[in-house]
C-alpha cells in the first residue's frame, strides 16, 4: 500500500514540475480513487485476521462446525471478502455466523454503508441513490439492494424515531403544532375498494398525514410572527388517525411540549384534525388556518351574492373575519339565505360553527400568533412530495412509510442519533 501511495505522489510531483499547478481535479480523484481502494483492502485484511477476537465465536450444544465460509460485505470503500466460522443446527435449522453479528451486519452492508446508502435513499429514487453513492463515495450498489435494504431497516428505525423518550429541547415560551394530509399515488392493487375523490367513487391516491412542531419566542417589536431559527421538525405517516396522532404527540414531547408556557394547534378545521387537537394536545389554542377559512367564506359570497358583487362583499367580509367578527358574518349570511341556496348556505355556515373557537383572529393576531398553515403546507410538498410524487412512482403503502421514515428522520436532523447498536441488533433479528 505503502509503495503504491509513494509512487503516485511521486508521479503527481512530477507532473506539478513538468505542467505548473493547474486544475486539481486528477490528482484529486486519483487520490480519492486509491484512498479508497487502500481503505478496502485495510478492512479485507483486518476482518479476514486469524487474531480477531469475535465474541460467539465457538459451537454451541447441538450446533456442527460448518468451517470457513466466505462472504462479499459491503464497506463504505467498497466490497470486501470475508471468510468466517459458521455452525448449523440441524435440529432447529438454523445457522449462525458470529463475525456477521459482531460486525451487525444488514443485507450484506456494515453499519456504516448501510447509514450512507440509507441517506442517499432518503434524498432520491433508488436508482438515484445508487448514482449517488458511486459518485460521491465510489461504491456501486444496485438499485434493488438499496431498497431492499431499506426494508429492511425501515421499520426499526421508525419505532426508534417515535419512540417515547424525556423532552430533548429547552422551555419556550410558544410550541407550535400544525397537521395536514397530502396524497401519493399508489399501485393499482393497493388502491382497489378504496373509497376516494374520484368521479365513480374510487381513490387515485392515499393520503399521507404529515405534522410538524416549531416553537415563537414572541417579541412585541415584531411587526409579524418570526419562528425560531430551525426550529422545525416533523412527523409523518401513511397510517390512520390514531397512529398518526401519537407519532406527532411523541415528536412534540421530545420538542418539550410540557415545558412550553403556550401551546398551539393550527390546521384546516377538518374533522380528523379536530380529532387530533382534541385528543392529543386537549389544552393547545385552536388556530384555523386563515387562507382555507378564507376559501369558505368566498364560496359562500359566491352563493348569497350576484357575480358582480362577490368580490367587494368577500373583500369586507375577509376583513370582518380578520377583525375575529365571525359571528356578524354569520348572522349576515343567514339573512341573506333564501330557499334555493339556504341548504348548501348551512352547509358553509356550519364549517365556520364548528370552529368559532378557531376563527379569534383579532385575539392572535394581538398576542403576535401565527394564523396561517404555511410551515406545514412547505413541510408536505418538501417531506413528502419532493421523494413520493416524482413522475411515475407509485408506492406500496409499506414502501412510503419505509421512505418517510428516512426522510422525517433527516429532516429533524436525527438520522445518524437512531442508529443505535440496539436497532441494528433488532434489524438483524427481524430481517
Amino acid at each position: 500500500m505503502d509503495l503504491e501511495l509513494d509512487a503516485f505522489l511521486a508521479l503527481a510531483e512530477s507532473d506539478l514540475e513538468t505542467q505548473g499547478v493547474g486544475r486539481s481535479d486528477e490528482f484529486e480523484t486519483g487520490l480519492r480513487k486509491l484512498l479508497l481502494e487502500n481503505g478496502r483492502r485495510f478492512a479485507e485484511v483486518l476482518f479476514n485476521s486469524k487474531k480477531l477476537s469475535v465474541p460467539g465465536d465457538e459451537r454451541l450444544p447441538g450446533e456442527k462446525r460448518m468451517g470457513r465460509q466466505p462472504r462479499t460485505v459491503l464497506t463504505v470503500f467498497g466490497p470486501i471478502r470475508i471468510s468466517r466460522n459458521g455452525y448449523h443446527n440441524p435440529k432447529e435449522s438454523s445457522c449462525r455466523y458470529p463475525l456477521d453479528d459482531a460486525l451487525l451486519l444488514v443485507e450484506g452492508f456494515t453499519p456504516a454503508a448501510a447509514k450512507l446508502a440509507g441517506r442517499c435513499a432518503s434524498e432520491g429514487s433508488f436508482a438515484e441513490a445508487g448514482e449517488n453513492l458511486e459518485a460521491l463515495a465510489g461504491v456501486h450498489v444496485e438499485p434493488r439492494r438499496i431498497q431492499r435494504l431499506v426494508q429492511a431497516i425501515a421499520p426499526v428505525l421508525n419505532g426508534e424515531l417515535y419512540r417515547p423518550r424525556e423532552a430533548e429541547s429547552p422551555c419556550v415560551p410558544r410550541i407550535y403544532i400544525s397537521a395536514d394530509g397530502t396524497g401519493i399515488p399508489l399501485r393499482k392493487a393497493e388502491l382497489k375498494g378504496r373509497k376516494g375523490k374520484q368521479p365513480d367513487g374510487s381513490a387515485k391516491t392515499h393520503e399521507v398525514k404529515v405534522g410538524c412542531i416549531f416553537t415563537q419566542h414572541p417579541s412585541e417589536s415584531d411587526e409579524k410572527p418570526w419562528r425560531d431559527l430551525d426550529s422545525t421538525t416533523y412527523a409523518a405517516t401513511t397510517q390512520r388517525v390514531d397512529a398518526f396522532g401519537a407519532k406527532l404527540l411523541a415528536e412534540a414531547r421530545r420538542r418539550n411540549l410540557g415545558g412550553a408556557e403556550e401551546t398551539v394547534f393550527i390546521s384546516d378545521g377538518a374533522a380528523w384534525l379536530r380529532r387530533i387537537a382534541r385528543e392529543n394536545f386537549p389544552g393547545a389554542t385552536r388556530i384555523l388556518d386563515f387562507y382555507h377559512a378564507g376559501e369558505h367564506l368566498h364560496d359562500l359570497a359566491k352563493l348569497l351574492w350576484p357575480a358582480a358583487e362577490v368580490p367587494l362583499r368577500f373583500a369586507r367580509w375577509k376583513k370582518q373575519m380578520r377583525d375575529g367578527k365571525i359571528k356578524s358574518i354569520i348572522a349576515q349570511a343567514q339573512g341573506l339565505a333564501t330557499e334555493a341556496n339556504r341548504e348548501e348556505a348551512e352547509r358553509q355556515l356550519n364549517y365556520f360553527r364548528k370552529n368559532l373557537d378557531a376563527l379569534r383572529y383579532d385575539v392572535f393576531r394581538s398576542k403576535g400568533m401565527f394564523i396561517g398553515s404555511g410551515v406545514i403546507e412547505a413541510g408536505c410538498k418538501g417531506v413528502v412530495g419532493q421523494r413520493c410524487k416524482q413522475s411515475g412512482m407509485f408506492w406500496s403503502e409499506t414502501g412510503a412509510e419505509n421512505i418517510l421514515t428516512l426522510r422525517i428522520a433527516r429532516e429533524n436532523g436525527r438520522y445518524d442519533s437512531i442508529w443505535t447498536d440496539g436497532c441494528l441488533r433488532e434489524i438483524r433479528l427481524t430481517a
